[in-house]
């Protein structure tokens, strides 16, 4: 068992950035740079035990032998890694209709921010088109699954979903957003590699994107709830999955009353 705190922080760090894959590159690592996020069940179930181990192993260093910094990394390394395990618990790729921030609208807004510096990274790109197919595969899956739990998207998501998937399945390859804005420097960029790049938006990209719309049309649209019941509390288990975001996203064991009470006050 690691002992040492900061080389635990650091092994968490680097597992973070394997698990998270556009983060990584965005943050200018591009060691997985043809990879995107799994969002599979079992690579969920794998994070969440991963999570869980690190959290564990963190809480058995002795606080004792800590200096101040130390001490706080400890408390990061739990906080963050017990709050992404709840997160991932909360299952939301079921839920994953998005029509504000899903990869099907989101995709060329993302690639046009990753940065291509070398001829490996370029490669890795088209192997990331490829990735992100896969990922909607997943999705497609993790829809069904979300059905036979009785947790679906709601209507408007789905619809919204569909509508952009539909526009961009339809737009010429010679034309796709994503391909046009991934950028790399002189030398690099040539027409032979923007034409894998489109080959690999046609034969895996949008036939992912395809698979997880039919889902969508076919099978959730017909069983998502309607607009007023599109919050999570409408779900079965929708106040622990409320409650497991809102410990994620801020950071505190409020709930969701005291903390809206706490913004009318402050508002007073």
């Amino acid at each position: 068992m690691t002992t040492d705190v900061d080389q635990l922080a650091r092994h968490y760090w680097d597992a973070l950035m394997e698990a998270e894959p556009t983060w990584a590159h965005l943050l200018g690592e591009t060691a997985d740079a043809g990879a995107w996020e799994d969002v599979s069940r079992a690579g969920e179930d794998a994070r969440i035990a991963q999570l869980r181990d690190f959290a564990a192993r963190a809480e058995a260093i002795d606080q004792g032998g800590l200096d101040d910094d130390q001490q706080v990394t400890r408390a990061v390394v739990i906080a963050d890694a017990t709050t992404r395990a709840d997160m991932e618990e909360a299952r939301l790729a079921e839920l994953a209709a998005d029509p504000i921030f899903g990869l099907q609208d989101s995709a060329a807004l993302i690639c046009g921010m990753f940065n291509v510096p070398d001829e490996a990274t370029a490669e890795a790109m088209v192997d990331k088109l490829g990735s992100m197919g896969r990922h909607f595969d997943q999705l497609a899956e993790r829809q069904r699954e979300g059905l036979a739990g009785g947790r679906v998207s709601a209507a408007f998501a789905v619809r919204g979903t569909i509508e952009q998937i539909d526009r961009a399945l339809a737009r010429p390859l010679d034309e796709d957003p994503v391909v046009a804005a991934i950028k790399a420097p002189e030398g690099i960029d040539s027409p032979e590699w923007r034409a894998r790049l489109t080959k690999a938006v046609e034969q895996r990209l949008r036939p992912g994107m395809a698979a997880y719309r039919d889902v969508l049309r076919d099978e959730v649209l017909p069983q998502a709830r309607p607009d007023d019941r599109a919050g999570l509390s409408w779900l079965p288990d929708g106040e622990a999955t409320y409650a497991r975001t809102l410990r994620f996203y801020t950071t505190t064991e409020m709930g969701a009353q005291e903390i809206h009470d706490l913004g009318r006050a402050q508002i007073e």
